[in-house]
């Protein structure tokens, strides 16, 4: 038997060629590239020659093809061995390597080069079609994003800001990529506002899961580079947020663990990289979460008041029995699709932060500045790029940079600053309120706090003991119920919030 290849590129999407075997099986072989994978992988498919039905398949790395050799694919190898005859599979796998996969590579070369041509063709069409809008756009781009996000998600102007920056430093070299933990009690709208950005920004960019096993990320099929992953929920991610931890400040995840060898039978122990700095988003209930996350995140709060729960209410109203409002969201359905192709527009870029805008920059001087300036200095560079078309640019060796403006500082000076600053101090604006109203009432019980704040008696109750926790507070237990004041080391609340540092 003489093997031999037919090309069946034209009517397929990928790359693919046929292999005729003895009777009236086909092997068909094909070049698939997955979406953050640096290397094509090879897919097998036997079938009956003018049949659908697959009868098995295995699928490769297309330079280790010696892998259909491993235990999994034993059924491959069987049903392989019927077709092939007299030839070895080991006079196989050479055929594969020098006859298939060479003329596969070459063939998924000149397909890539097409797509890309493509989507250039494309995104460069779509770019002409909006260009009056782009051009808005690109002037100020916050202000539109926030006629968008507005819409979906009323209120809660600092999160949004501050969302905005973590967002915008996907564009930043791994080193400077912001994360997030919106922060607030059941049904305040924390995942909705995730995805109220998430109808401007492009769909590729989010990797959303509910929960993470352990050793999800360790096994994660793709590179995390620049993507935004979303988990729903804290408690998804706790159980994982050791490998979470790494990602995020490596940039990569090494893995080792044992393995037997196809070749030999032998165990052995192999290493497994999983590439890149994700931007990581998500949600929770809880008072804190574990230190060594929570220093490398920021926490956003979402307002509970009643105020805003009017907004919202009122907003509902509008958008059920209003005709313009309804008008109005068709409208702006229209310009998340134009913000959507702005952000594709965008480009990766470093920042140069001109000396004189980190000078006046004061926080607490705990350990955990050490991190938390860097936040800072981070969000200076996240809204310089997002404004990169109206930014100062230079050149020095041979790469561009942007200068990041006062106008940037500004807005981290003005929205993200006062959050940094309580932080710093392992504290929240939760705590921040919860102290004022202790200081002010001398002593309160969790009642009290509860209808002070317009929160739950459990979420009163929880801020309380965790500020008695960090020793803020002292707790009178023989008292029923208890009874809440401020210690001795308890500060005035404006050195907490920085603002006799104003």
């Amino acid at each position: 038997m003489t093997l031999r290849v037919v090309d069946l590129s034209e009517d397929t999407l990928y790359p693919v060629v046929a292999v005729p075997l003895q009777g009236s099986l086909v092997l068909y072989a094909e070049l698939r590239r997955e979406k953050g994978l640096k290397k094509p992988l090879l897919k097998l498919t036997i079938k009956e020659q003018g049949s659908e039905d697959v009868l098995d398949s295995a699928e490769v790395p297309y330079d280790r093809v010696d892998k259909l050799m491993q235990p999994r694919y034993a059924s491959f190898r069987h049903l392989l061995k019927k077709g092939l005859g007299d030839i070895t599979l080991v006079e196989f796998q050479g055929f594969l390597k020098t006859r298939v996969v060479r003329e596969l590579v070459e063939k998924y070369e000149k397909y890539r080069e097409e797509k890309k041509r493509e989507r250039e063709e494309r995104l460069r069409k779509l770019e002409e079609e909006y260009r009056e809008e782009l051009e808005e756009i690109r002037k100020n781009p916050i202000k539109h994003i926030l006629e968008v996000v507005d819409f979906y998600h009323v209120g809660d102007e600092a999160a949004k800001y501050q969302l905005i920056g973590v967002i915008s430093s996907r564009f930043l070299p791994k080193d400077y990529r912001l994360h997030a933990v919106l922060q607030g009690p059941s049904s305040v709208g924390k995942n909705n506002l995730v995805n109220a950005f998430r109808k401007i920004t492009p769909k590729k960019w989010w990797f959303s899961v509910t929960r993470l096993t352990p050793r999800a990320l360790d096994y994660m099929p793709r590179s995390l580079g620049r993507t935004i992953l979303y988990i729903q929920e804290y408690e998804g991610i706790k159980e994982a947020a050791y490998s979470a931890r790494i990602t995020i400040s490596e940039g990569e995840l090494t893995v080792s663990y044992v393995t037997r060898d196809p070749k030999t039978g032998e165990m052995k122990t192999v290493n497994r990289k999983i590439l890149g700095t994700p931007v990581v988003i998500t949600t929770t209930t809880r008072i804190s979460i574990d230190e060594d996350m929570e220093t490398r995140t920021l926490f956003i709060n979402l307002d509970e008041s009643p105020e805003q729960t009017k907004k919202v209410i009122e907003h509902i109203k509008r958008l059920e029995t209003s005709i313009e409002e309804k008008e109005k969201k068709r409208e702006l359905a229209k310009k998340a699709k134009v913000l959507k192709l702005f952000f594709r527009t965008l480009k990766k870029y470093d920042v140069i932060i001109p000396e004189e805008l980190l000078d006046g920059i004061e926080i607490p001087l705990t350990v955990r500045a050490r991190r938390d300036f860097k936040k800072i200095v981070n969000f200076i560079k996240a809204y310089a790029v997002l404004h990169q078309h109206t930014r100062e640019k230079i050149r020095v060796n041979g790469v561009e940079y942007i200068v990041a403006s006062r106008e940037d500082l500004e807005l981290v000076e003005k929205y993200v600053l006062p959050s940094i600053r309580i932080q710093t101090q392992n504290l929240t604006e939760k705590h921040i309120k919860a102290l004022a109203v202790v200081e002010s009432l001398k002593t309160v019980t969790a009642r009290e706090l509860a209808e002070e704040m317009s929160i739950s008696y459990r979420y009163a109750k929880k801020l309380l003991d965790d500020l008695a926790e960090k020793g803020l507070l002292i707790v009178d237990t023989k008292s029923k119920p208890y009874k809440y004041s401020l210690s001795l080391n308890t500060h005035s609340i404006t050195s907490y919030t920085g603002e006799n540092n104003e």
